[in-house]
């Protein structure tokens, strides 16, 4: 194996080899920070190309960043470099989509609220089981299909409810009293329990 701070050398210099040799010695850190990253958040598992390459312009930002003198080795460098920069990615990704960051962690009060459980959104941990894996897509599938036949006015109640606004600021934020904003979201909230519970609307 190639001297790493020969070839942080040689990559400095420009040199392409030297540069894909040095990635080449990181990708197993990559691979487990982007692994760390999906295993949380499942509905990005097609971006795992994206976020390879993204973790590839941290290691060349940490190649122009990283300074000897600071008393941090470079693996700790680009470790932390690349984690806020794969990090950022999914927070771009995320809006990309329109979907609320909380909108997913929301739905487990959601299915609960009446009491009864709903084990597709059971725990995170539990993602690594294909069959859980299936269902939870299934249901985010069936949440996003319903999502998009919503009312203009009934989706940003969701959005407010999902960000956690309190029913006042909700109602002002949309131009509603209180007392509406509770009503509508009752009836938002019934949708998009039985959307996900896949249960057929009466």
């Amino acid at each position: 194996m190639e001297n790493k701070y020969e070839l942080i050398y040689m990559s400095r210099s420009g040199d392409e080899w030297a540069f894909t040799a040095l990635f080449d010695q990181f990708r197993p850190m990559f691979t487990s920070l982007i692994n760390e990253i999906l295993l949380h958040n499942p509905l990005y598992e097609n971006f795992r190309e994206d976020m390879m390459q993204e973790a590839k312009i941290g290691l060349m930002d940490a190649l122009n960043y990283y300074r000897e003198d600071r008393n941090c080795r470079f693996a700790t460098f680009v470790y932390l470099l690349v984690k806020r920069r794969l990090l950022s990615a999914l927070r771009y990704h995320r809006a990309k989509s329109r979907v609320p960051l909380s909108s997913i962690t929301a739905l487990d009060g959601l299915v609960m609220e009446n009491g009864s459980t709903y084990d597709v959104y059971r725990s995170p941990d539990d993602l690594g089981s294909p069959e859980y894996w299936v269902r939870y897509k299934a249901a985010y599938e069936r949440l996003q299909e319903t999502m998009a036949s919503m009312r203009d006015i009934d989706r940003r109640v969701m959005y407010m409810w999902a960000e956690e606004k309190g029913y006042t600021e909700a109602g002002e934020k949309l131009g509603m009293t209180p007392r509406s904003y509770d009503a509508r979201l009752r009836r938002v909230k019934k949708t998009v329990r039985s959307a996900v519970l896949g249960e057929k609307q009466h």
